[in-house]
């Protein structure tokens, strides 16, 4: 019914226009439903404003929907979860390999991060034996980078025991240093914690409501409600929606029950008309020509069919159609004539054959 756009047009605006009186542009806002929530001083970029995050908080979603942060010289980490109370951000590596990112050398030089302790680790490229010899290493052991040929250890420091020699089974070494203030060494494989220290606390801010916003090159500023509240604004765009739309609804109904009452006798048989077909033998009247060894064809710049979209090739059968004078393979025409009775190009619909042959020939003759 006519009416049926306009309720779905209101049922899609009034929650959108809620909505958007609700939210504000800096408001919270995620990758997806699982990821971590991003507010000040973050920014997800190409969602929320620039003035919502402190320059250098930039976040991103990936095409999975994984919130990922970009160090300048360190590449992109998915970001697992952000305390904004201790100001600290723990990050993954996309591949489930953080040691491989930390062999290639990981630096926070450039970024807004920093990280409270650092510990040396030392990498040994060891023979598969390790296991055997030294248990207490293989503890070390990285998968994503070992094989079943050669095991890469990953050593913090405070676990190198003296006395050990790794020299026989181990024939290159490299010592990196990471940003990790913990011990467990399952944890420097999985994640790293970094923190933020120059951007100021909104504590207070969000606590009654706000949200803090950027402006400028350093001012932080948490702007202070004007107007009404938003249960207010919500009871506004209730109050003025709802009688608008049970009266548009209202309307509906009696317009789709007065419809249902008007007699079907004036609609004209033109609604009704369908597209007619041609027999056979009328399609057969049609001129039928077979394209010869030259290839050479009524119009040379004609040399592909409409229908079926090859090239003419010689001993082809081709059908004309008289009024137009377009023409097509007959086993590609036959049918669609069969089916509509006008011409696939010009959509000219087709008279008695008969007559169109007549009229094509004195046509020509003139």
């Amino acid at each position: 019914m006519a009416s049926s756009p306009i309720i779905f047009l209101l049922l899609f605006l009034i929650p959108c226009c809620l909505s958007s009186c609700v939210d504000s542009s800096c408001s919270e806002s995620t990758c997806a439903v699982n990821e971590p929530p991003v507010q000040f001083p973050f920014r997800l970029k190409y969602v929320q404003d620039e003035q919502c995050g402190y320059a250098g908080f930039d976040l991103s979603c990936n095409n999975k929907n994984r919130t990922v942060l970009a160090l300048p010289f360190s590449g992109e980490f998915l970001v697992d979860t952000i305390n904004y109370q201790e100001e600290i951000v723990v990050l993954r590596d996309p591949d489930d390999c953080l040691a491989r990112r930390l062999l290639g050398g990981f630096s926070l030089k450039g970024s807004s991060f920093i990280s409270d302790h650092y510990r040396n680790f030392t990498f040994f490229n060891c023979s598969p034996d390790i296991s055997d010899a030294y248990y207490y290493y293989y503890n070390f052991r990285v998968p994503c980078l070992s094989t079943s040929h050669y095991s890469i250890l990953l050593v913090p420091d405070y676990a190198v025991t003296p006395g050990m020699d790794l020299s026989y089974l181990c024939s290159d070494n490299w010592m990196v240093t990471i940003p990790v203030p913990w011990h467990t060494w399952s944890e420097v494989t999985e994640y790293i914690s970094l923190k933020w220290d120059r951007t100021p606390l909104c504590e207070y801010c969000q606590k009654h409501g706000g949200s803090c916003k950027y402006e400028g090159d350093s001012t932080i500023k948490c702007p202070a409600k004007r107007g009404i509240s938003k249960r207010a604004k919500i009871g506004i765009i209730l109050g003025v929606a709802s009688p608008c739309f049970l009266g548009i609804l209202g309307i509906s109904c009696y317009l789709s029950s007065r419809n249902r009452r008007q007699p079907n006798g004036n609609v004209s048989p033109e609604q009704h008309a369908r597209p007619m077909g041609m027999d056979g033998p009328a399609i057969e009247l049609y001129p039928k020509t077979e394209v010869g060894d030259s290839g050479q064809l009524p119009c040379p710049s004609d040399n592909t069919c409409s229908i079926c979209l090859s090239e003419y090739q010689p001993k082809d059968t081709l059908r004309t159609i008289p009024n137009c004078s377009h023409y097509f393979h007959a086993r590609c025409i036959d049918p669609w004539l069969k089916r509509n009775g006008s011409c696939p190009l010009c959509r000219n619909r087709q008279g008695s054959p008969a007559k169109s042959i007549t009229d094509h020939t004195n046509g020509s003759s003139a």
